[in-house]
């Protein structure tokens, strides 16, 4: 005979959610909260610069740039350029990365007017 299947409520706030597909929950997810997180500042810069390393743990990253130049984000590994980028912040713009992306992210300014920095926030 199979195994006993039990089935759970969903709770949210316990940390558990639904993940049966119905029309309802077309694509369903599990939410895993972070529980700690961790702020940096990286100067900006003209060339390539690491904004965050690779990190199994990372649920969640946020990254808001307040320098005068543009920020090119890259996902990936390699150099980030104003042609190989996944997210082009200007002054004062903020990006939540909240898929589950756990490698390497950089970044490149546009110049380097040395008037701000990318405030990088890690939730793990």
């Amino acid at each position: 005979m199979g195994a006993a299947v039990s089935l759970v409520t969903p709770n949210p706030a316990a940390g558990n959610v639904d993940q049966r597909v119905s029309s309802a929950n077309p694509f369903p997810m599990a939410t895993v909260a972070a529980t700690s997180g961790a702020v940096t500042n990286v100067n900006d810069s003209a060339t390539s610069v690491m904004l965050l390393a690779a990190n199994t743990a990372r649920k969640a990253c946020v990254i808001t740039n307040t320098s005068s130049a543009i920020l090119y984000v890259r996902l990936a590994s390699g150099t980030a350029s104003a042609l190989m980028f996944t997210y082009r912040l200007p002054q004062n713009a903020t990006q939540e990365i909240t898929m589950p992306y756990t490698g390497i992210i950089t970044g490149v300014w546009a110049t380097d007017p040395n008037d701000g920095v990318a405030v990088v926030t890690e939730l793990v």
